[in-house]
């Protein structure tokens, strides 16, 4: 895998306008079915803002927003982002 700037994408993804559902946001190095170099972003959503999974729009535009903000600071890695509630978490 090609070098992953950890401290950079952290550092971007942490600038990214987080929603208030949002309770938290973890990136990580992973392969894509190509075996391309992308992240895996893992936001969790706070306990209660489930509706938030109900309307794809709102997951979407976040997605989106760390793609841009990526690219922005010239970090050409797809930002794959998984979406769990807290209380899935919690139930583990």
């Amino acid at each position: 895998m090609n070098r992953y700037p950890r401290d950079r994408v952290d550092q971007i993804l942490e600038h990214v306008s987080r929603p208030s559902w949002a309770e938290s946001i973890q990136a990580e190095p992973k392969l894509d079915r190509e075996g391309e170099p992308a992240i895996q972003v893992t936001v969790v959503v706070r306990s209660g803002e489930t509706e938030v999974f109900k309307d794809g729009s709102q997951l979407s535009s976040l997605v989106m927003s760390f793609h841009d903000a990526l690219l922005a600071e010239e970090i050409d890695l797809w930002p794959y982002v998984r979406f769990v509630s807290a209380d899935e978490i919690e139930a583990a």
